[in-house]
């Protein structure tokens, strides 16, 4: 990290494109997509623009990853959007997700 900025991370972080779909407060879809990078703590992901949630929002999400001897794992539950940035184009945006609680994902590098 440039500067004095301390590393906020816990979790080891992969580069994995695991399938995941986030969700309003009320159950609806606001996109379904994978993620850029995950770890136990939570995901970064591209969704296009229009339907990204806001920074510091709340989102519902299901998670699908690759877990020991092949089998998938999947998970749900709440995660917090940490951070919202530009994506390569207009029409889709980066967001970060932070797990409310940390996931006990079995991912090698």
């Amino acid at each position: 990290m440039a500067g004095n900025q301390k590393e906020r991370r816990r979790f080891e972080r992969y580069e994995k494109a695991c399938p995941i779909r986030i969700f309003d407060g009320f159950g609806r879809t606001l996109a379904e997509t994978e993620t850029v990078n995950i770890s136990c703590g939570g995901a970064f992901l591209i969704v296009p623009a229009h339907c990204a949630p806001k920074p510091q929002s709340t989102v519902e999400f299901g998670l699908s990853a690759p877990g020991d001897g092949g089998k998938t794992q999947d998970f749900s539950g709440r995660a917090t959007v940490v951070r919202r940035q530009a994506g390569n184009g207009d029409d889709h945006v980066g967001v970060a997700l932070e797990f409310a609680s940390p996931l006990p994902l079995q991912l090698e590098g």
